[in-house]
């Protein structure tokens, strides 16, 4: 199991996103292997998530899915559908809705720490989903390689992953918070240093 632990800095980071703006920085691969090793691919994952509400009712066998299906995996309550033994569940979803090829086979030896620098747009067509039909939707990039490593015991994911903005996003800031350059997190705007990563603000 390669043992790669991943970061990154974003450019000119924005309290807001639009579709088809551009994002920039640099991506961190660190090795805590022994020995060297090859990378397949590195690459920024641009993933939508939000969540869909789904019925579910008990009977003799079991329980089982209620209402309309209006798209794979997601029901609507029919109308005039009885309440009785009847619950709900919250199905988070995960769609790729843009994947960035950052560098294509490269080598890293053991302990080294490699920057890579990106540049790309977002995607225009994406429409944000909204309830009843969805909701906590939101859009995140996420640094990996494409070697199906995991994570180093211990790493924090959230240091690969990028929450971007945007629109109806769970992730805009209220008015008296930012996002810091370094890590992507949010922070007071009167704070002076990062309580996550440390950065100077």
């Amino acid at each position: 199991m390669v043992k790669l632990l991943f970061e990154y800095n974003i450019l000119n980071q924005k309290t807001a996103y639009n579709l088809g703006d551009e994002i920039e920085g640099t991506m961190y691969v660190t090795s805590q292997e022994k020995k060297t090793k090859k990378i397949k691919k590195i690459q920024a994952q641009v993933i939508e998530t939000y969540e869909t509400y789904q019925t579910m009712s008990s009977g003799p066998s079991g329980f089982s899915m209620r209402g309309t299906e209006v798209s794979p995996g997601m029901f609507r309550p029919d109308a005039g559908e009885s309440s009785t033994n009847v619950s709900g569940t919250y199905i988070p979803r995960y769609e790729h809705i843009k994947i960035v090829d950052i560098k294509d086979n490269d080598v890293i030896n053991p302990n080294e720490k490699k920057e890579y620098p990106f540049k790309f747009t977002l995607p225009n067509n994406i429409i944000p989903k909204k309830p009843p039909s969805a909701s906590n939707w939101r859009i995140f990039i996420y640094f990996r390689d494409d070697s199906a490593s995991r994570l180093p015991k211990g790493q924090n994911k959230d240091s690969s992953i990028f929450n971007i903005p945007i629109g109806s996003s769970q992730d805009l800031p209220s008015e008296d918070m930012k996002f810091c350059s370094s890590c992507g997190k949010k922070v007071k705007k009167s704070a002076q240093f990062c309580e996550h990563c440390g950065s100077n603000l």
